[in-house]
């Protein structure tokens, strides 16, 4: 990818900063940049819903995952 990718927020306003960090952190370029595992991905993610500054509408999706208050399957 020659060019950076579009900044989250400016896509969706109605993103949260720590969304859009956490997308851009997954789309870095060199692999030493991004997540290192799922299981941090997903505790970076965790903390953004606990924030309560992340709005969900697919809680159940989510809950899939053990995130967002949904029940583990």
């Amino acid at each position: 990818m020659a060019n950076p990718p579009p900044d989250p927020l400016a896509l969706n306003p109605h993103t949260s900063k720590g969304l859009a960090e956490i997308t851009l952190k997954c789309l870095e370029k060199k692999q030493e940049d991004r997540y290192h595992s799922a299981k941090l991905l997903a505790a970076d993610l965790e903390k953004e819903i606990k924030s309560g500054k992340l709005k969900l509408k697919a809680k159940s999706f989510l809950g899939r995952f053990g995130l967002g208050g949904g029940k583990k399957k």
